[in-house]
């Protein structure tokens, strides 16, 4: 086993980044069903509600997804399950190539949503053991701006692709999602080897 305070800050800080990597493209895909909607009820000749109802879809595959993913991270580690769960909703992501009407839409959204579901609960949990308790607050500050940084992203593309093709957007944090997942796995070290910071060997 190895403490988390033998860890040198460089490499604290580099884990730390790693684990952050997919909370990019969490914001991001997250964030297409708001900014999307427009384009995506024009493609698809959908209702104001009929695209409201993506959110719903999307936020209660979250709620599963949070509950359910939890109880894997507990089983087989949190690394293991965060690099997995970021591939899987950035493959979720990329089946937006495979939506042709509300049905379709309506469970990309919720297959979506379900691994993205797990994304906040196993990057807090992998990351916060790392640090001493001083500097937690500057991490959820971070934290805070990674996301605010995903949905600039987002809006960036969304502005250059959006209007020719919305699904090239949602691609482009597919792809983002599954090299982060690749990220974390060869970056991040096995927490189930790593002692949190404060605790004891043995």
């Amino acid at each position: 086993e190895l403490r988390a305070e033998d860890l040198s800050p460089l490499r604290r800080w580099l884990t730390f980044a790693a684990i952050m990597s997919p909370y990019v493209f969490y914001s991001y895909l997250w964030n297409t069903e708001n900014y999307l909607r427009p384009y995506i009820a024009e493609s698809l000749a959908l209702t104001r509600q009929e695209v409201a109802s993506f959110y719903t879809a999307q936020g209660l595959g979250a709620l599963i997804g949070a509950v359910l993913l939890s109880q894997l991270a507990d089983r087989f580690g949190r690394r293991t399950t965060f690099a997995l769960v970021s591939v899987a909703f950035g493959v979720a992501g990329l089946g937006a190539l495979f939506v042709t009407d509300l049905a379709t839409a309506l469970l990309q959204r919720f297959a979506m949503g379900f691994f993205m579901g797990g994304v906040f609960g196993c990057a807090v949990s992998l990351y916060v053991g790392l640090f001493p308790p001083t500097v937690r607050g500057l991490l959820a500050g971070l934290v805070q701006l990674v996301y605010n940084g995903g949905d600039a992203i987002l809006t960036w593309f969304g502005r250059h692709r959006a209007a020719d093709s919305w699904q090239q957007v949602m691609v482009i944090g597919g792809v983002g999602a599954m090299l982060a997942g690749l990220v974390v796995w060869l970056v991040v070290p096995n927490d189930r080897r790593v002692v949190p910071w404060g605790g004891h060997t043995g």
